[in-house]
C-alpha cells in the first residue's frame, strides 16, 4: 500500500514545513504573541494586515491543531502527488487571504478566526478538480461529497467538534475555502500544463 503513496520529497516535504511551523507557533509562542496573528475582526484594518494570513497558522488547542494537521496528511494521502513546493506555497497565500477577507465582509458575526479548515477543504477541491481534469476515478465522487459535507455542516448545528476545539466551527470559513480552491484551480488549470501523473514518482 505504501507504494501507492505519493513519497517522492518533493510531494510530502512542503506540507511537513508547513506543519512545523504550526507546531512552532502553537507551542513556542506566548499568548500575547498568538493573539497578534489571529484573525480579529477589530484589528484587521488597523495596519495589521498581516492577520489576513498568519490566522491559519494558529489554533485554539493542540486538538485543534492534530485534527488539522491529521487533514493534511490524508490530503497527502489522497493528492500528494499533485504538490509542489511552488503550488503548495502559492495556494495556501491565497486561501488565507480570500477566505479571510471573504469572512470579513460577508459574515459580521465572525469576530475571530483561526486554524487550517478552511485551506484543508481549498485543497480538497483542488485535487477532487485535478483528478477530473487528468482523467482520474473518483474526482466526481469526491467533489460530491465535499459538497455534501458543506451542506450539511452549514444547515445543522453539530456542536462536537467545537467542543473538542473549544472554540465554535467556522462552517461557512470551510465552504469559503472550498469556493476559494475551485477559482484558484480553474486559474492553475489555464496556466500549468498538468500531464498524467504517477503516484509512484
Amino acid at each position: 500500500m505504501l507504494s501507492n503513496l505519493p513519497t517522492q520529497y518533493k510531494h510530502w516535504l512542503p506540507l511537513l514545513a508547513v506543519s512545523i511551523v504550526c507546531c512552532f507557533i502553537q507551542f513556542g509562542l506566548s499568548v500575547v504573541q498568538l493573539e497578534s496573528l489571529i484573525f480579529i475582526r477589530n484589528e484587521v484594518f488597523t495596519n495589521e494586515y498581516w492577520r489576513f494570513f498568519t490566522h491559519s497558522l494558529v489554533h485554539t488547542n493542540t486538538y485543534h491543531l492534530l485534527l488539522n494537521l491529521a487533514g493534511l496528511v490524508l490530503l497527502w494521502a489522497l493528492h500528494g502527488e499533485y504538490y509542489s513546493w511552488r503550488n503548495i506555497f502559492t495556494i495556501l497565500p491565497w486561501l488565507a487571504f480570500s477566505t479571510s477577507i471573504a469572512l470579513y465582509w460577508l459574515d459580521p458575526s465572525t469576530d475571530y478566526y483561526m486554524g487550517l479548515s478552511a485551506h484543508l477543504h481549498g485543497l480538497f477541491v483542488f485535487g477532487a478538480l485535478l483528478d477530473i481534469y487528468t482523467k482520474r476515478p473518483g474526482g466526481w465522487l469526491l467533489l460530491i461529497g465535499l459538497f455534501i459535507k458543506l451542506l450539511l455542516e452549514n444547515l445543522t448545528n453539530n456542536n462536537s467538534t467545537s467542543l473538542l476545539i473549544e472554540a465554535d466551527v467556522a462552517t461557512f470559513a470551510h465552504l469559503l475555502g472550498a469556493i476559494s480552491g475551485l477559482c484558484f484551480t480553474l486559474l492553475y488549470i489555464r496556466i500549468v500544463p498538468l500531464p498524467e501523473m504517477d503516484k509512484n514518482k
